[in-house]
């Protein structure tokens, strides 16, 4: 190199990485609202009929789900919906008690859980719980 000269270095030019973007707020997973299960009360199955009365379907634990009242000869209650279960599935009996105020009377039913003597619903399901006389 001779005296005032100077050195060219050739400059590579450095590819930087792009500036990373913020994605959008993630937004939390939510829990689908539970739903409600429908029932109804019905005799047909056991070849019984319902007497005056009030048919309580009750979750096995003493919480009232609903309240039929019937008269003598009905074979069903027709569908009940929009039933708020305490848990996403749970047994249930139905206690019938008679207009005359005799002692309250336990069903039978016929399509009890595997198991159990009792009825069972679900939230999402309509169940019919088959009764009978003891």
């Amino acid at each position: 190199m001779t005296p005032g000269s100077i050195t060219v270095t050739p400059v590579t030019p450095v590819v930087s990485s792009p500036v990373p973007e913020a994605s959008q707020t993630p937004k939390p997973t939510r829990k689908p609202p539970r739903e409600k299960s429908c029932l109804r009360i019905n005799f047909e199955v056991g070849g019984d009929e319902a007497r005056n009365g009030r048919y309580d379907v009750i979750e096995v634990g003493g919480r009232v789900l609903y309240s039929w009242t019937a008269q003598d000869g009905w074979k069903d209650s027709g569908w009940i919906r929009e039933i708020k279960l305490t848990h996403r599935s749970v047994y249930v009996q139905v206690i019938f008690y008679p207009d005359d105020s005799s002692p309250p009377i336990t069903m039978r039913i016929l399509n009890h859980a595997p198991g159990t003597e009792y009825g069972w619903l679900t939230e999402g399901i309509c169940h019919a719980i088959e009764v009978a006389w003891p």
